[in-house]
């Protein structure tokens, strides 16, 4: 078996007040998550260790994994302890660099989606000599990533403005950049059949950023993307509710959230549909993630809605679009390596056996 590759994320979890070190944190997270979800499509060839204390449960996970005649027992792992090392040693894999505006968050979910329609990697733009970005994009000693996808203006502005019409589309804005930034994403990706419509993910965007509101790094669910990108999903992060605006985005046409995430979920069942001969609805939608209650839209974070009040909300929305809830849930939520555990081999057949007698 090949080597796999191992990568330790454990620093970068913990409750983070300071923002320079939230923004270290959210980059490799967000960076090897997303090469994890590229580079582990046939093969398991990248593991991390970040759940738990000092990546403790991903570390359980591989013990299990590698005892003798258990599936990776023949692996031989190979450490990296750099991200610039990590990148390299998988530069054949991906095509280059998508570069996301924190002004803007929702272009972090933007970017994610494009890293696995695209196999790009994710990079905040910070032009600071040791950001990620400057590194592995500017820097001369390092690998010169191109820049693929850029969700900025030329000059360096806000791409997305809320205002005229969606960068790239005849259609008019929403009134919010953030729901123009997914709109564009979803009329790029999603109505084009570029992303499966049949997986959707709903993870909170960079909103955390400036936010954190005492929630940990491990909190924002980045581990999880990695299987979400493997499997090209299309990525959101919308409230529910048209009768209040929400925290991340307050200045936003009431309603525009829902539309919005209305108009994502019809383009994903209108595709679903197309993909059928004669066209039927019967390929359901499997939406990972969950309602980020503790950072947005509920009353835990000044809205006027409880948090399961908002869960029911957003299931009753999906029902109408035969889509379901696979919940990565704030609480016992990440779980990083899911790109790699899906390449478990299956057996043909599980056949129930019987329960045990109270004899």
């Amino acid at each position: 078996m090949p080597a796999l590759i191992t990568y330790d994320l454990a620093h970068t979890c913990g409750a983070m007040p300071d923002l320079a070190a939230r923004r270290r944190a959210w980059d490799e997270q967000h960076l090897v998550a997303a090469l994890q979800g590229i580079v582990n499509r046939k093969r398991p060839r990248l593991y991390v260790f970040m759940v738990g204390e000092k990546g403790r449960i991903d570390r359980y996970w591989l013990g299990k994994l590698q005892r003798p005649g258990a599936w990776l027992a023949a692996a031989r792992l190979q450490p990296e302890v750099d991200p610039i090392a990590l990148v390299r040693r998988f530069r054949a894999e991906f095509r280059g660099a998508v570069v996301w505006d924190e002004r803007i968050p929702a272009t972090s979910n933007v970017a994610s989606t494009l890293a696995g329609v695209e196999d790009l990697l994710p990079l905040r733009f910070d032009p600071s000599t040791d950001s990620l970005y400057s590194r592995l994009v500017v820097d001369p000693s390092g690998p010169r990533i191109p820049v693929r996808a850029k969700l900025l203006a030329a000059d360096g502005s806000p791409l997305f403005t809320g205002q005229g019409k969606i960068p790239g589309t005849a259609l008019p804005s929403t009134g919010s950049a953030k729901c123009d930034a997914q709109l564009l994403a979803a009329e790029r990706c999603l109505r084009t059949g570029r992303c499966d419509p049949t997986s959707l993910a709903y993870f909170p965007d960079a909103f955390w950023l400036q936010h954190a509101e005492k929630v940990p790094s491990d909190r924002t669910l980045l581990c999880n993307h990695d299987y979400f990108i493997g499997r090209r999903a299309f990525f959101f992060d919308l409230g529910p509710w048209a009768d209040e605006a929400p925290n991340d985005d307050p200045g936003q046409p009431l309603g525009a959230d829902e539309a919005t995430l209305r108009r994502i979920l019809r383009m994903a069942y209108d595709r679903t549909r197309s993909l059928a001969d004669p066209p039927t609805p019967s390929a359901m939608i499997d939406v990972g993630g969950f309602t980020p209650w503790d950072q947005k839209y509920t009353d835990f974070t000044g809205g006027r809605h409880g948090g399961v009040e908002t869960e029911w909300r957003y299931a009753e929305i999906l029902s109408c679009f035969n889509a379901f809830m696979d919940a990565d849930a704030p609480g016992l939520h990440a779980m990083a390596n899911a790109s790699l555990f899906a390449r478990f081999p299956l057996a043909a057949r599980y056949p129930q056996r019987p329960a045990p007698s109270d004899a």
